[in-house]
This record gives structure tokens, sequence and C-alpha cells, in this order.
């Protein structure tokens, strides 16, 4: 979700300036967009729209009309109201083309469901880097498919992104692993 067309010179920008690949002028011109568009999000999340105003634009564009109005950041979070909806009745941000439009009403739509899969990132990076016992026979893993088990066995991970790097190793192995380690650590401690 992240790793769109459309913000790519938002996530590779700073990237390139930190590595001097990024000029002055491209430097300066991509601060401005991105100053741009912080000032319309922060007027979106501002701007409250009346209910019979809403209802009347959305009727206009042949749309079912919303229950009522809100704040118009929460608004583009719905799947039938759009950038170009709301700016028919706030106006269009200082600045803002149809294109960085399409950028803001899609990063609101999805923000929940990127910040869900940016928890997700972080979860499986901090399991990632747990350690696995040298020692670990996995053929005593009985959860573990027989190929992963054989090809465990030979390789003998460090951790838990090494076992996962593993060709012939699936994710539905790593979870039976991780669920195979944490019995047995309760069952240490018990």
């Amino acid at each position: 979700l992240t790793l769109r067309q459309d913000n790519a010179d938002q996530r590779l920008t700073p990237i390139g300036r930190e590595y001097g690949l990024v000029q002055d002028d491209r430097w300066a011109k991509y601060q401005h967009t991105q100053n741009i568009l912080e000032a319309e999000r922060r007027r979106l999340h501002e701007t409250h729209l009346r209910t019979a105003e809403l209802r009347a634009a959305m009727e206009e564009a042949g749309l079912a009309p919303a229950a009522e109005g809100g704040i118009a950041e929460e608004l583009l979070r719905r799947p039938e109201i759009s950038y170009p909806l709301v700016a028919k009745l706030i106006g269009w941000g200082e600045g803002i083309t149809p294109m960085l439009a399409e950028r803001l009403e899609t990063e609101i739509k999805y923000a929940g469901y990127i910040e869900r899969q940016e928890r997700d990132v972080e979860q499986y990076r901090k399991v990632q880097s747990r350690p696995l016992p040298p020692d670990l026979d996995y053929g005593e893993v009985n959860s573990l498919r027989l190929e992963a088990r054989q090809k465990l066995n030979a390789v003998k991970p460090l951790n838990f992104g090494q076992a996962a790097r593993i060709s012939g190793v699936s994710p539905a192995d790593i979870t039976a692993l991780m669920i195979y380690m944490e019995t047995h650590r309760k069952e240490e401690k018990a």
C-alpha cells in the first residue's frame, strides 16, 4: 500500500538527497510540494462540511446522499466521496493539482490499512531478529512439514529471519516454529 507510483518522490527523494543525488532545485521543489500537501491535510482535518450542502453535492453528482456531514478528512474515507466532490464545497487547496488531489485522497482512504500494515511490518522485524537455539532439532517440531524440518536442520539458522529466507520453508512453517518456540519457552519456565 505504501509502495505506490504516486508517492515515489515522497519515499525516494529524501534518500536521494542523503546520497547527494538530488540537486538543490529539485529538493526545493520537493519540499514545496510536501508543504502544499501538509497544508491541505491540515485544512481537510479542520474543515467541517454541512449535511445539507454535502447531500446536495452528492445528489448533483448522481450519488446516494450521505447520512450527515462531518470533517472533510473523515468524509473522504468513504468510498463514494472524492476530493473533487469535497473541493466543490470548500474549494481546491492552494497549489493542489489533480495529481496531488488523487494522492491525498488515496492516503486518506487507505490510512487505516497503511497503519495496520506498518504495525505488521514492525512486528515482523522484531520476530525476524529473534534468535533460534543453535542446538534445536527441527525433526522434533512435528508441526513443520518434512521438507522444512530437513532444510532447517541442514542450515541451522541463527534467527527467524534467516529461517524464513530458506528455500522450502514456508510462512506457515515459520508460524508453526514460532508457536513451538513460544510453547517450549513456557514449558521451560514452568
